[in-house]
């Protein structure tokens, strides 16, 4: 089984990667980098379970698909159960972007290299509150590093140097922010929303 928060389709190339794409954001991470924003990913506690077969089929019924983006949580702590997945992705001529806090060195043995290998794209290193920088596509501090693995995106250029935040707003009425708002960014959320969901993609969190 797949430990899972939730999973939607996005396109915001800044946030998740080029096209249109499936965000999947992952259960269970071990690293706990200091400030993380994605508290509530830590632990696989109410996390929702999926076969690779539902997995699949939820992807693969989308349109005009670009990819998926896997996201955190640790992906790769879910190595066994996600490299079938991504297998059959890839037959399927989708994209795979991997956000992951540890460096792509740490990966050692053929299942774990055999994953990342499958990915485009590779976000990777942990999040260091003390070089935050919220003007940089895919990474929060800059000591995380981009790697494109492969051809695909070989001449794919960064975005650096804008703050991209994506409002949503839900059936409920509730605001919904993806990104890292600025304080100043924040405040002008707070003011214009009686409800407010937010914290860096997926932890919700009510005001009002």
């Amino acid at each position: 089984m797949i430990y899972i928060y939730g999973m939607s389709v996005e396109e915001n190339e800044f946030l998740y990667g080029p096209g249109r794409r499936v965000v999947i954001w992952m259960k269970g991470c071990s690293i706990g980098c200091f400030g993380c924003t994605s508290k509530h990913l830590w632990t696989k506690e109410h996390a929702t379970l999926m076969t690779q077969k539902d997995l699949l089929d939820y992807i693969l019924k989308q349109y005009n698909l670009e990819g998926v983006t896997l996201h955190g949580g640790e992906p790769t702590e879910q190595i066994p159960e996600l490299l079938p997945v991504i297998k059959i992705l890839k037959e399927h001529q989708l994209s795979v972007i991997l956000f992951t806090g540890k460096e792509v060195e740490d990966f050692k043995s053929d299942e774990d290299l055999e994953f990342i290998n499958l990915c485009d794209i590779v976000k990777c290193g942990p999040f260091d509150l003390s070089k935050l920088n919220r003007y940089l596509q895919f990474r929060g501090s800059t000591n995380q590093r981009v790697i494109m693995i492969g051809n695909r995106y070989k001449d794919y250029q960064l975005k650096d140097g804008k703050n991209v935040v994506l409002l949503d707003i839900d059936k409920n009425g509730i605001l919904i922010n993806k990104g890292f708002p600025d304080q100043e960014m924040d405040q002008l959320i707070s003011e214009f929303s009686i409800r407010k969901e937010t914290n860096h993609d997926s932890q919700r969190q009510t005001k009002r």
